[in-house]
């Protein structure tokens, strides 16, 4: 497996004037590369991840391809089909609306990818970003023999939709937070 970097397109504006190129494994896998043992240390360092099997690490670190980001970055389009699910292991990544933050063990592109829809937001490396990218074959197949990350990708999901939740509360809540009426 190889490890590649992509850069962003224009620094220091949290948003790029132009489109971001998108972030993609390479077309083939090589037999060069990140070592299977170093990504399996760095998954079971992720809190969601720390209950896993060995045989189910290692299923996972060898699905997935390790990515590394710099700033601003993009990871997900809004709009276009989701082919990769990414799962950072260092590093933030956010909406470019503010809206949502990702960190290690969150996985970027998967509720899409479940649904059949297409990105629901454009979301960009925050900090330098080291993840495993998985494409949906991939994704699909540890889904159903990795019970650890399936329970992983589905607290990710949970903790997104909470977060989703709060937002939208404190979106409709009036100043004091309590909630504001509903018209009928």
């Amino acid at each position: 497996m190889e490890s590649w970097t992509v850069l962003p397109t224009e620094s220091g504006t949290g948003v790029p004037a132009q489109p971001a190129r998108v972030a993609r494994p390479p077309a083939r896998r090589l037999g060069r590369g990140v070592r299977t043992d170093a990504k399996m240390a760095a998954l079971l360092a992720l809190p969601p991840l720390r209950g896993a099997s060995d045989r189910e690490v290692a299923l996972m670190a060898h699905a997935g391809e390790q990515v590394d980001l710099a700033p601003e970055t993009s990871i997900v389009e809004a709009g276009e089909r989701v082919e990769w699910i990414h799962l950072p292991m260092e590093g933030s990544a956010f909406s470019v609306t503010g809206t949502w933050r990702f960190g290690p063990g969150d996985c970027i592109g998967a509720a899409e990818y479940l649904a059949g829809e297409p990105g629901l937001m454009t979301v960009m490396a925050g900090s330098d970003v080291r993840m495993l990218t998985f494409g949906a074959n991939q994704f699909t197949a540890l889904l159903d023999t990795a019970p650890c990350f399936r329970r992983a990708v589905v607290a990710s999901l949970v903790r997104q939709l909470s977060q989703s939740l709060k937002h939208h509360d404190a979106r409709h809540s009036g100043c004091d937070g309590r909630s504001v009426p509903r018209a009928s």
